[in-house]
C-alpha cells in the first residue's frame, strides 16, 4: 500500500502537467481565498468555528499600548 502511495508520487512529481496544476493552485487558492474574505467579511478563523454571530463594531479606533504610552 505504501510503495503504490510512492509509485503515485513519483508518476505524479514527475509529470510536467502535473506539477504545473500543482503550482497552478498553489497561485490561485490563496487568491479565491481573499476574494472571499473581502465579499463576504470573513474573519481568518470564521467560517470554521461554532461561535456567536459577528457583532459589527462601534467604529471606534483600538489603541495598542504602544499609542496609549504617547
Amino acid at each position: 500500500m505504501i510503495l503504490e502511495f510512492a509509485r503515485f508520487c513519483g508518476r505524479t512529481l514527475n509529470n510536467p502537467l502535473a506539477c504545473g496544476f500543482m503550482a497552478w493552485c498553489l497561485v490561485f487558492v490563496p487568491i479565491l481565498g481573499m476574494w472571499a474574505v473581502h465579499k463576504y467579511g470573513w474573519e481568518h478563523w470564521e467560517p470554521f468555528a461554532k461561535h456567536e454571530p459577528h457583532i459589527e463594531t462601534t467604529g471606534e479606533h483600538e489603541r495598542s499600548s504602544v499609542e496609549c504610552d504617547h
